[in-house]
Formats: C-alpha cells, structure tokens, sequence
C-alpha cells in the first residue's frame, strides 16, 4: 500500500471518531497540515470545522501550521506496531515536529483520549 492510501485511511478512522466524539476544541481551528518523508514524497491536508481533508502529494518547500518529519520505515513502523508507540519515536528523534506549543498540547491531549479507547 502507498503511503498516501494509509494516510488517508488513517483519516478516515480519525474522522469518524471525531465525529463520534466531536471533540468540540478542534471545530474552530483550520491547521494545514504537512508531512515530509525524508525518503519519499511531501503530503499536506487541512483540519477544518473538525474534519481532516484527504492528503494530497506537495512540492518539498511546502509548509504548513504543523510539519512532521519522517522516514517511510519510521512511518510504517508506528502503523504496524513495531515501534511501540509514536510518543516513543518522537521522542528518539525518528518523529520530528514543527508546530505551536498551544497545538502540541491540545493534539497530544487528543491522542491520550483516543488511544484509550
């Protein structure tokens, strides 16, 4: 599977649990959203009214309100549950990212929710 196509699958499940939960922080903010895979291509989205757009393939200078530096491998490896844990990659610098104190907080704190249940 190409990395776009788990991307947006990834989305999809984000988004329907969004709106299971509507997490009513997130209903107001528009963030672009860019991930760069240090090996592979550049892919941005926007969060808007709640919902994540579909990723869609950029040009490497692109920038967003929150940028994630990766590897494909690194990548793969979160999904496939080889490494542990994101946390556990960004904090060995494998995950890197660019982004607001006030936006890490808030998303961190979203994870947490959905990583329990």
């Amino acid at each position: 599977m190409k990395v776009i196509e788990i991307l947006n699958s990834l989305v999809d499940k984000a988004n329907e649990k969004l709106k299971e939960d509507g997490y009513s922080k997130i209903r107001s903010m528009e963030r672009k959203i860019v991930i760069k895979f240090e090996d592979d291509g550049c892919y941005s989205t926007f969060l808007r009214k709640g919902k994540i757009e579909k990723f869609s393939e950029v040009n490497k200078d692109e920038t967003g309100d929150i940028e994630v530096y990766l590897t494909t491998d690194t990548f793969k490896s979160v999904i496939n549950g080889s490494v542990k844990s994101a946390l556990n990659a960004y904090l060995t610098r494998k995950i890197k990212v660019k982004v607001k104190l006030s936006d890490k907080l808030l998303f961190a704190k979203m994870a947490k929710q959905y990583m329990k249940s």
